[in-house]
């Protein structure tokens, strides 16, 4: 009986170092809101045609940002606070059945994370774009941008595919 209940007791535990995983994942997507949400304010209309075609790419990629960012800190929020009530409430199996019965919701939020990060690394070089002079030296800086830009996605998306091969598979 005892190594019943404490093979039970850790792993409970272990599902509770999990729960405590999900509010980073809240906290990065409310901070990349914030941040979209500081560039959607900057964003000014042009009359020139070269402008308004990146400015609308820029619109979409900034709402794209916005929306995923949102729906991530939500989601993560939620199933953090309702699983902590379960647990708080002594409602150990009502936890773990509704921990696992979220599971496409943490997986979408996660992507829909990913996706924010990208989209407003976009939108914030295409916001670089449209606010550097023509010139040569406004024009190497942006390809300076550019190029660190696609370094951090492209190291993003190697964390991210080694979390899925030696923690998610």
């Amino acid at each position: 009986p005892f190594s019943d209940a404490a093979a039970v007791a850790q792993h409970l535990d272990r599902h509770k170092i999990r729960l405590e995983g999900l509010g980073p994942y809240a906290v990065v997507a409310t901070l990349v809101l914030n941040s979209a949400l500081r560039l959607y304010s900057m964003y000014k209309t042009e009359d020139e045609e070269e402008y308004k075609k990146y400015s609308r790419l820029y619109l979409v990629l900034i709402s794209i940002c916005i929306l995923c960012s949102s729906y991530t800190s939500f989601v993560y929020t939620m199933i953090s606070v309702y699983c902590k009530t379960a647990l708080g409430k002594g409602l150990d199996g009502n936890y773990l059945a509704f921990f696992h019965a979220t599971a496409v919701d943490r997986w979408i939020g996660f992507r829909a994370l990913q996706l924010s990060l990208y989209s407003f690394l976009a939108a914030f070089a295409l916001k670089l774009k449209l606010q550097l002079k023509e010139d040569v030296s406004g024009q190497m800086f942006f390809m300076a941008v550019a190029v660190l830009i696609l370094s951090i996605s492209i190291r993003l998306i190697r964390i991210g595919q080694l979390a899925k091969t030696l923690i998610f598979s």
